[in-house]
């Protein structure tokens, strides 16, 4: 981190990472069957087109991180993001 972590940061946020996206199977299969299907909206067409079917390096770990659900979540989480204690930035905040 280039800057000091405090409530309501430099900048006038806290930024919260999103480890906590996922997808389960059955929804990518649902969200390419519309892709195939044309039910689709152009946005929904461009990003699952790309990440669930691509064979570049990104699209395929984004694709590994959003379907697991454990250790490597776990890991990614603890070596790259500092952990926020929600109740001291409660505590902070009031």
């Amino acid at each position: 981190m280039t800057h000091e972590l405090k409530t309501g940061g430099d900048r006038g946020y806290l930024r919260i990472a999103t480890e906590e996206a996922f997808a389960t199977q059955e929804q990518i299969d649902m969200f390419l069957r519309m892709v195939r299907d044309g039910t689709a909206d152009q946005g929904m067409v461009s990003l699952w087109g790309f990440y669930a079917t691509s064979p570049p390096e990104r699209a395929t770990q984004i694709m590994d991180r959003l379907l697991d659900l454990g250790d490597q979540r776990i890991d990614g989480i603890s070596q790259s993001h500092a952990i926020i204690d929600p109740v001291a930035v409660r505590r902070s905040i009031a």
